[in-house]
């Protein structure tokens, strides 16, 4: 009898572990301490529910932070990120070139660290016209959620016949790229006339500028060509 106890709590103890141990991948480290090769292969403790990775980065260089996480773990993670993304609008001099990106997920070693030999995307970014004359390359989060956009605006106030354009450049998701009418690019386009934003695939592919027209030199040019005539 004892030995067919023991027989039943191995196999149940079998079950349990393969029903609810999950593997992760861990590292932490630039890319030559933390990449696919060197990265342990760990069994994750009671509570730690989800695999996480959280990249950072910056003109210095990438950091990496895989390994098993609990739900909290993964809002501070996130909430890093989102704190990082609002210190970019308020200061984007000082936050030139950094970004950052964390995920979550619950299947075994469903978040993996590059290659040791890897390159990632790199997109050229700049703010402002002067910046985008000289613009530098910065090194997208994750190159399969990413992609290299451009953005140019350019407001007309008839009042004080002043032309405002502004220009950028950088990374995105390609959520945010798939969906570019319906964002209104956050909040950045006053219309659609005057504002053109264009996503591409593969690193600097967002060199050059996009050309914008206004909707007020489109009709002067229609009028010139009527009326010359």
């Amino acid at each position: 009898m004892a030995k067919q106890i023991a027989v039943v709590l191995f196999l149940l103890f079998g079950i349990v572990k393969l029903g609810c141990s999950l593997e992760c991948y861990t590292c932490t480290g630039d890319q030559q301490q933390c990449n696919l090769e060197s990265a342990r292969r760990s069994e994750c403790s009671v509570g730690q529910n989800a695999c996480s990775s959280l990249i950072r980065n910056s003109p210095s260089g990438m950091q990496f932070f895989f390994g098993c996480a609990t739900e909290n773990d993964c809002k501070v993670a996130s909430s890093v990120c989102s704190y990082m993304y609002e210190e970019k609008k308020k200061e984007p001099e000082e936050m030139f070139g950094v970004s950052c990106n964390a995920t979550c997920c619950s299947s075994d070693k469903c978040v993996k660290p590059y290659p040791k030999g890897y390159e990632p995307l790199q997109c050229y970014e700049c703010n402002s016209e002067t910046e985008c004359a000289n613009a530098t390359l910065q090194k997208c989060p994750d190159d399969d959620n990413y992609r290299c956009f451009k953005l140019t605006t350019e407001v007309s106030f008839k009042e004080a016949n002043v032309e405002v354009k502004t220009f950028s450049k950088g990374c995105r998701r390609k959520e945010q790229c798939d969906h570019i009418k319906r964002n209104v690019f956050y909040g950045t386009c006053p219309n659609d006339e005057n504002c053109h934003m264009s996503c591409c695939e593969g690193g600097k592919c967002n060199v050059g500028t996009n050309a914008v027209v206004s909707a007020l030199a489109m009709i002067t040019c229609a009028a010139f060509a009527i009326f010359g005539n």
